[in-house]
């Protein structure tokens, strides 16, 4: 059938549309634009030749935009040819907003110099959001960019959105991380629900036999991301025109800097809500390719006995020598010949580690290939300084501040005169980076070292603090490395760093506080931990520095647990912890209490709360179910 000059009612608004043939299908996902044929999302009423056709559409707007996250996230059909309409759910945007208004960011302004508490947050401002989204009137403000420096000293550009770009952002955050991150490959472990560094330790421990490293790093990657690309990918998955022009409005929208607003013809800007799921969409498209060469490189076989033991080792029962003699001249032979090659991936955003069970020259190879799929298919470079080929027997790869490498097999695989028998089964040693904690504690004035040897210093700065708070900044710090490195090989090496140097500068800092003389005097009055005796807190230093084996926490982010010396009390983010009761940063809750009037009566979290002087403390859930059903004083006597 062909339709022309077809009247269209929808919503009781009458417009015109031309269609061509009969099979051509008219959608409806939102208001109409002159270029665009779709409506409200209502039912279509056709007029042709006096005949009336009723078409409905089964994923109309009766939807709420919570539901329809749902129905994508579930599979059930092909919603994402129609999913504007959550952007114009006022309910869904008032969620969206009570979610996320806590955040710490919500009290950085963007170019209207504008924080949370500056706009009126009412029924008025939704509406105003609602209207403008319906009417596609919305256009983002340009992102305030500013400069932060990184370890290296080298400045980092960070964008500031305003208030209201981030509540629409983190909508399509939404929206995007529910249509992606189920079709992303589990190479990826950045910017993703339930993916972190441990999850990435998780994975490095089940690589076996690593002769070689490539270590990857992306030339200003998020700066570099070509928009016309970007957008070809996600068309790819995403129908609706009006998202579309969504996402295209906040990668054109322009960046201020020093006062003067500059176009961005590339790039998505950093620190942007946007920014983590743009640039793994982006960069899918590499880990793609990586799982199709390691398809390819990848042998069915990458070792086989080795004829000469397998012979060695049948004479044994033949022939009657000394037993121990001839296991150790068994030992000096290879027991299998490695074949073959096999490759190892993984990504956390722009950084990417590879491992390989073969030759360097496979490496090279390998090197080669990625460098050219970059920069053709996604026009992006590596960094030359950061991206090299590392032998993982002889150095260490840097990844996530982590160092790994193979450790050399045991002395039992050694003869005086045979040569060496390798143990391809080896797994990969994962060590915190002790000398580079080192330099950090010492950049924060923690510790000096002259000609080998260490001067603990107390921080200054903190001893006007209460005793808790000065605990409370220890802890943080000491929980922030022992929860980020649970399960490194080198733990034991936070004896001296958690057991010696932060201790003891944490006793100088209430020794100063206390004008006691000596870390003596300090420890005989407060005991091993330090404890306050007005709250009952104290160093959380565990007993020993074990690692755990095979426990991994998901919800573990970056390693930041420096960055509290330059913070106030008051700009701390509750919900990083540690939980003031047991220590621990898992499964955190706020604690919440009306006054701070009798607190002190109250118990040991009483005390503590009336000693910081805060109506609000972060505790475990744990500690949370014992405080509300008055168990935790009994418990936790002073």
């Amino acid at each position: 059938m062909s339709y022309t000059n077809c009247i269209i009612n929808v919503n009781a608004k009458v417009m015109r549309v031309y269609s061509t043939q009969g099979n051509d299908k008219l959608t409806t996902t939102g208001s109409p634009k002159e270029s665009n044929f779709y409506g409200d999302g209502a039912s279509i009423v056709i007029q042709d030749e006096g005949k009336q056709l009723l078409f409905t559409k089964t994923y109309c707007a009766a939807h709420s935009g919570a539901k329809m996250i749902e129905v994508i996230e579930n599979g059930d059909f092909n919603s994402i040819q129609h999913i504007y309409q959550i952007f114009t759910d006022i309910n869904f945007i008032k969620a969206v907003y009570y979610k996320i208004k806590s955040k710490p960011s919500f009290m950085t302004s963007g170019v209207d110099n504008k924080t949370i508490n500056d706009l009126p947050i009412n029924e008025h401002f939704f509406e105003q959001i609602v209207k403008e989204m319906k009417t596609e009137k919305y256009k983002p403000k340009e992102t305030k960019r500013v400069l932060i420096l990184k370890k290296n000293g080298k400045p980092r550009p960070l964008g500031i959105p305003t208030i209201k770009d981030r509540i629409i952002q983190q909508i399509l955050k939404i929206l995007l991380e529910t249509i992606y991150d189920k079709t992303f490959c589990n190479y990826n472990h950045g910017y993703r629900p339930n993916k972190g560094p441990h999850t990435v330790a998780e994975n490095l421990r089940t690589w076996y036999g690593i002769s070689w490293f490539i270590e990857g790093d992306i030339v200003g990657y998020f700066d570099n991301i070509d928009h016309q690309l970007l957008m070809t990918i996600i068309k790819k998955k995403i129908k609706d025109q009006q998202v579309i022009d969504l996402v295209w409005k906040f990668l054109k929208a322009g960046v201020i800097i020093d006062g003067k607003k500059i176009k961005t013809e590339k790039g998505v800007p950093q620190g942007g809500v946007i920014s983590p799921i743009l640039s793994n969409i982006y960069l899918n498209e590499f880990d793609v390719y990586m799982q199709n060469l390691k398809k390819q490189i990848d042998t069915k076989k990458t070792s086989i006995p080795n004829p000469d033991y397998m012979k060695k080792k049948s004479k044994l029962r033949s022939v009657k020598i000394e037993r121990k003699k001839a296991y150790q001249e068994l030992r000096a032979i290879k027991s299998t010949l490695r074949i073959g090659a096999k490759i190892y991936y993984i990504r956390y955003a722009d950084d990417w580690l590879i491992g390989i069970w073969g030759n360097k020259n496979t490496a090279k190879e390998i090197l080669i290939q990625i460098e050219q799929f970059l920069m053709q298919k996604l026009k992006i470079v590596l960094t030359k300084e950061k991206t090299k080929i590392t032998h993982a027997g002889k150095e260490k790869a840097k990844f996530l501040n982590l160092e790994i490498n193979s450790p050399t097999p045991k002395k039992s695989f050694y003869t005086k005169t045979g040569p060496k028998k390798r143990a391809s089964h080896v797994r990969l040693n994962l060590n915190m980076p002790y000398q580079q904690i080192k330099k950090d504690l010492m950049e924060k004035g923690f510790f000096n070292e002259i000609k080998g040897k260490w001067f603990i210093n107390a921080i200054t700065k903190w001893i006007n603090y209460r005793h808790s708070e000065i605990l409370y900044r220890y802890n943080w710090i000491i929980q922030g490395y022992l929860n980020y490195y649970s399960y490194v090989d080198n733990k034991y090496e936070f004896h001296k760093i958690i057991g010696y140097i932060l201790k003891h500068s944490c006793a100088l800092t209430l020794g100063r506080k206390y004008k006691l003389r000596s870390r003596k005097k300090v420890f005989n009055k407060f005991g091993a931990n330090l404890k306050d005796p007005e709250s009952g807190l104290e160093l959380n230093i565990p007993d020993n520095f074990k690692k755990t084996v095979g426990k991994f926490n998901n919800k573990n982010k970056k390693m930041e647990p420096l960055k509290i010396v330059d913070w106030s009390m008051r700009t701390q983010h509750l919900l990083k912890g540690p939980c003031i009761g047991c220590g621990t940063t898992e499964n955190l809750e706020i604690h919440h209490v009306k006054k701070l009037k009798n607190m002190k009566t109250k118990g040991k979290i009483g005390r503590i709360m009336s000693t910081l002087m805060r109506k609000q403390i972060p505790v475990c859930k744990k500690c949370h179910y014992m405080i509300h059903r008055g168990l935790y004083n009994k418990n936790n006597p002073l």
